[in-house]
């Protein structure tokens, strides 16, 4: 990617005007993440930037580099786990605002088998009784969920306190496997799961939240 674009990022047009970008993934690989990025403007594709990483479980530099630079940028399509890029739009940039202050919209995966990677500051002090103590954690719905809704509860509250735009419309699509992936009194289908997460996240979402099943050929995990 460096040698396709300048080294002045903030001076390439198409990224500086960009309103809409998808990030898909393109040749599932054991040893490598392959995305392409979309930049889009007033609804055409400007730009098409190859990202590669040699790690599938992360989130390409090449995309993380891009985004500072789109400050119109509205709405997100992320074919990868939601905890990545919330974590990166709730990070302040050197200005002292959120990347993408005008944030409306975004859509990304919930991958069940990334779960293990996202362990939460109060995990340990959990006690649930009702379910088997022997279980790790990441295999705990309760747990999991809790911990995937205050990775987006984060986000919210340090973009909000930065004076970003308010997130209007949520989008989490999960694999079919999700509904039987954890230990759980309750249900993870996904109109549970909805109002599961919309419990979790209480006033500091005001927006559309919507949960659904992601297409097969994004169900697959990575084979690292």
């Amino acid at each position: 990617m460096t040698d396709l674009l300048p080294r002045d990022l903030a001076a390439f047009h198409q990224f500086g005007v960009a309103d809409r970008v998808r990030a898909r993934l393109l040749t599932p690989a054991a040893s490598r993440s392959h995305k392409i990025v979309e930049v889009y403007a007033g609804g055409s594709k400007t730009l098409s930037v190859e990202c590669l990483s040699l790690i599938d479980n992360f989130m390409p530099d090449g995309y993380r580099n891009l985004l500072p630079f789109m400050p119109r940028l509205r709405s997100i399509a992320f074919e990868d786990d939601a905890r990545y890029i919330v974590m990166m739009l709730g990070k302040l940039s050197e200005s002292g605002a959120c990347i993408c202050p005008q944030l409306e919209e975004l859509d990304a995966l919930w991958l069940p088998w990334h779960a293990e990677l996202f362990k939460g500051p109060d995990i340990e002090s959990r006690k649930l009784s009702t379910m088997d103590a022997g279980s790790e954690w990441y295999r705990r719905g309760p747990i999991v969920l809790a911990v995937f809704c205050a990775y987006v509860r984060r986000m919210l509250l340090d973009r909000a306190a930065a004076g970003s735009a308010r997130l209007r419309k949520l989008h989490v699509r999960v694999p079919a496997a999700v509904v039987t992936a954890y230990i759980d009194e309750e249900s993870w289908e996904p109109p549970v799961l909805r109002e599961r997460m919309l419990a979790q996240l209480g006033s500091d979402f005001g927006g559309e939240l919507a949960v659904s099943y992601m297409i097969e050929e994004q169900c697959q995990p990575s084979r690292n």
